[in-house]
């Protein structure tokens, strides 16, 4: 009886078992890669989780489930009511408000001395007359029209950067409801709208800021000129006005960047490499322009200056591109010395330099701050350097269900810091002083209680922290006297020293949208941080960077304390040389180098619950990090661009890194999960529970395959391959994948489907490639579907310098060919053809026969029709040669594609990034 009883329990586990395996998609799911290690029955599969995390900016309640490494899916991305609905500043009603209520429509004699005569002079008087109100302790509300569109003649300040300038601000309230303020200026007079100087308590609610004429312009790519570095564009009629100031009296470009005409995104693989940091054309990498009026609008040509490893890539014909013509100076709204400064609903359009900017100041709020496109416009750019940049703040930064997109910089920069050399001639051990000299042209000066670090000029190396109690000097030099002893800390053995401070504000980025931009989307230069249901989507550069920087630009202050949770990022991270999207990194440069901190140098960062998706290299990176951990993270098909370090997370120069309860989904063969380099150990990560992510410190090595010369007479293209027995290289098929991004399993096809043999040869006048494919059922298309049939598909190419890129859009810059071949009829395709070679297609021989089992084909491809391929043999260069075997959807069974290059084969065959080397020897 207990035998009987015992086997049915063991039925009743089996059967439970099989239960909770057949239910909700991916087997892989089942797994330790949850927030406790515990199996749990998936709703969605892996794929299915990602796409509905993908689709919108928001959270979804509908993900409740504990799968894919995440602890609460339910709570990833912006909060949409929040963010569209959530007033956290409100100005009180003029009930309520305790002082003067003004109106813009009645402003007049009964205010001020006499009634202003235009919008300017109304809002400069109202402005004047708020600060006298407050110098009497009377604070000021000041009532829009609804809805109304104030046109501002900005020409008419007295001053070169601002519309209006005010000091002593204490107690304004501009009520905007809706309203518009308009800026118009002549020529290239741009101007800010507002610089706010020692103000306090300023209250900015429902307002909207645009420019009448837009100081960039957007046009459509007609062509490139290789030879003489040059675009031409087709200017969209809406910037006509500007273009015909520019032709009136030339100005000088600042940038240039290119558009996916569809996305609207910074298009993927362009060119980024066309920026100037000034408006002056110092320095510039633009040598000219000019405009042609055509039947279809003005042609802009653009002429840059290619040198060392600037080039123009001509990748982005018929797409986009944004001219932009300032960058710094004219930020839209300033303040600098201010405190409490609360912002609702401030929306702006367009800004000639910065969006929201604040320097020295103390408390800024932020909420549904919108720097965004206006509807109906053809603009791609809306701040020319960062949408918002925070620099020497106390106290706290909170930014809250905004949406900044579209700027040329970063979207958020926030830095804490100044930056001085230690000057060791003027250490006073006994009186515990130092003496700082000033490092670079913009900082601030040490405040009492201060917390100054001091690091190793050239290699970033902490010295020590002192504590500021007095302070004398400018702010060319500062005498600090410090509460600790120096005696003990052999400062004089010290090398070359920096100092930055540590007492920057507290930030909080929560509920935002962040997106179609070009640089960052967050730099975070400060400490005690948190970074929290935000959706960064199409940031070219790279999502959250938690960085510090021994340079120029004020930024040495290192994090620490930095949470960033509940996060979606989705492709992101995609222009040249990305790290990380979620990027920890300090660096030094000195004349000549530059380089990682050391071990340790940010701390205490926590990343956590987020959701990174098809960005363009690691989703995360720590360099020069410690105790930093990367907890419950759900990785999705990342680093699909940059292969050099191909990983998920990407360690170095890092110590005790914890890495646990992550999820990571790849098509790719060919991604590490952890990549451990630089001074760090394998054993400086603690992993427990995570999938996908095995820790190595060897990064992915493309295969180098040698093709030995062929010297025995001529071949003869007859698909006969009787004479290959014993000559030609043979071509290793090493992966084999479904039209779904799944791998195909050879049990399940090679009784039907299977690779005989691919060769390949060559000899001085060509290059030979032989193929015997077993196919029991063939199905041929023609050569514009082929893709849906049966047939042997090369691509082709010698060009190098785009590895992730299509071959698409560089078929023209070198060799490159598309061949397809059939039993029934071969042909070279046009999409990945070069122009030159496409003419001369009939030259190049193929031969497909069918067979008992299938079919077998020969092809050679003479070097008169691809000369460029011969030239990178003579020159010791490697060629690719991609080559793909498809099997036909048909009577049950699923396309397939078999190549030489890893899963998944529909990408990888397109680009070279993962392309076996072939290198002709003799």
């Amino acid at each position: 009886m207990k035998r009987i009883i015992s086997v049915l329990l063991c039925c009743l586990l089996m059967l439970s078992a099989f239960i909770v395996s057949s239910c909700g998609g991916d087997k892989e799911n089942n797994n330790d890669g949850n927030n406790n290690g515990e199996a749990v029955v998936a709703r969605y599969s892996a794929n299915e989780t990602a796409a509905k995390l993908k689709v919108s900016d928001f959270t979804d309640a509908t993900l409740q489930d504990v799968e894919y490494g995440l602890n609460n899916e339910s709570t990833i991305g912006v909060e949409k009511d929040k963010y569209l609905n959530e007033v956290l500043y409100p100005i009180s009603s003029d009930q309520n408000f305790e002082g003067t209520v003004l109106f813009w429509e009645t402003f007049g004699k009964d205010e001020y001395d006499n009634t202003p005569s235009g919008n300017f002079e109304k809002l400069k008087a109202i402005i004047n007359y708020a600060e006298r109100l407050n110098a009497a302790g009377v604070k000021v509300k000041l009532n829009m029209p609804t809805n109304a569109t104030i046109d501002l003649d900005v020409t008419l300040s007295e001053n070169g950067h601002f519309a209006i300038v005010s000091e002593n601000l204490n107690g304004f309230y501009l009520q905007g409801n809706n309203c518009l303020f308009n800026i118009w200026y002549p020529d290239f007079e741009w101007r800010g709208f507002i610089s706010l100087r020692q103000c306090e308590d300023v209250w900015f609610e429902n307002v909207k800021i645009d420019y009448e004429v837009s100081n960039a312009i957007t046009g459509k790519i007609l062509s490139y000129d290789i030879e003489d570095c040059s675009v031409d564009l087709l200017i969209n009629p809406e910037f006509n006005e500007f273009v015909e100031r520019l032709i009136d009296k030339p100005k000088n470009i600042c940038s240039y960047l290119e558009y996916n005409r569809i996305t609207k995104a910074p298009f993927e693989g362009g060119n980024y490499d066309f920026v100037d940091s000034s408006s002056t054309g110092a320095g510039s990498v633009f040598k000219g322009y000019e405009f042609r009026a055509t039947p279809l609008g003005y042609v802009m040509t653009i002429k840059f200056i290619c040198e060392g490893t600037r080039t123009l890539l001509t990748v982005a014909e018929g797409h986009l591109a944004n001219v932009a013509f300032s960058y710094y100076v004219y930020n839209c709204i300033d303040c600098q010395s201010c405190g409490d400064l609360h912002f609702e609903n401030l929306t702006i359009y367009s800004s000639p330099a910065m969006g929201f900017v604040s320097r020295e100041s103390r408390n800024v709020y932020l909420n549904r701050l919108n720097i965004i496109l206006p509807e109906n416009t053809s603009r791609l750019i809306t701040t020319n350097a960062d949408g918002v940049h925070i620099q020497q703040l106390r106290g706290e930064v909170v930014v809250t269900n905004s949406t900044l997109e579209y700027n040329q910089d970063d979207a958020l920069n926030i830095k804490s810091g100044y930056y001085y050399k230690l000057d060791k001639s003027g250490i006073d051990l006994k009186n515990r002083t130092i003496r700082i000299s000033r490092a670079t042209e913009s900082m601030g000066s040490p405040k009492k209680d201060d917390v100054i670090e001091i690091y190793d000029k050239d290699t970033f190396a902490f010295k020590a922290s002192l504590t500021v109690e007095e302070v004398s000097g400018s702010v060319l030099a500062y005498t600090v006297k410090v509460k600790e002893s120096l005696a003990q800390l052999n400062i004089m053995d010290w090398g070359d020293c920096v100092a930055t401070n540590t007492n920057g504000p507290r930030l909080v980025l929560q509920n935002n949208i962040i997106r179609n931009k070009r640089n960052r989307g967050v730099l975070c230069l400060t400490r005690n941080v948190k970074i929290e249901n935000n959706t960064f989507r199409n940031v070219a550069q790279g999502s959250i960077f938690i960085m510090s920087f021994m340079d120029n630009f004020n930024e040495g202050t290192v994090p620490k304390n930095v949470l960033v949770r509940n996060n979606k990022l989705i492709n992101n991270n995609y222009e040249k040389n990305g790290q990380g999207d979620i990027l920890v990194s300090a660096a030094y440069y000195t004349n000549s180098f530059a380089g990682i901190a050391p071990a340790g140098t940010i701390t205490d960062v926590v990343i956590e619950n987020n959701f990174i998706a098809e960005n363009g290299a690691s989703a995360v990176a720590l360099l020069s990090s410690r105790n930093c951990s990367i907890n419950n993270n759900y990785f999705y098909e990342t680093c699909r661009a940059f292969k050099s370090n191909e990983c998920a997370v990407y360690i170095s120069n890092s110590t005790n890194v914890n890495l646990n309860y992550n999820y990571n989904k790849s098509m790719s063969d060919t991604q590490m999960g952890v990549l451990v380099q630089g001074t760090s150990q394998i054993s400086d990560v603690n992993s427990q529970s995570n999938y996908g992510l095995e820790i190595t410190n060897e990064a992915y090595k493309k295969e180098i395959v040698e093709i030995h010369k062929y010297g025995k007479g001529t071949f003869t293209v007859d698909g006969n391959l009787s004479d290959w027995s014993d000559i030609g290289t043979d071509i290793e098929m090493i992966a084999a994948s479904y039209p779904n991004e799944t791998r195909a399993d050879s049990a399940d096809y090679s009784s039907n489907f299977e690779i005989k043999q691919a060769k390949i040869a060559w000899c001085d006048d060509g290059i030979f490639i032989a193929f015997s494919v077993k196919d029991n059922d063939i199905d041929i298309r023609n050569i514009n579907n082929f893709w849906y049939g049966d047939c042997v598909e090369i691509i082709a190419t010698t060009y190098r310098n785009f590895p992730n890129d299509d071959i698409f859009y560089s078929k023209n810059s070198d060799d490159t060919l598309q061949i397809v071949c059939t039993p029934e009829w071969s042909d070279l395709h046009v999409d990945r053809t070069s122009d030159n070679v496409y003419e001369n297609k009939d030259l190049i021989i193929e031969e497909v026969r069918y067979t008992a089992d299938g079919y077998d084909g020969e092809i050679y491809i003479p070097f008169s029709v691809c000369g460029g391929m011969k030239n990178s043999i003579d020159a010791g260069n490697y060629l690719t040669f991609n080559v793909v075997f498809m099997d036909a959807q048909r009577n049950g069974r699923s396309r397939i594609q078999i190549a030489n290059v890893p899963h998944w084969v529909e990408t990888n065959k397109k680009c070279t990034a993962k392309s076996f080397e072939y290198v002709f020897v003799n």
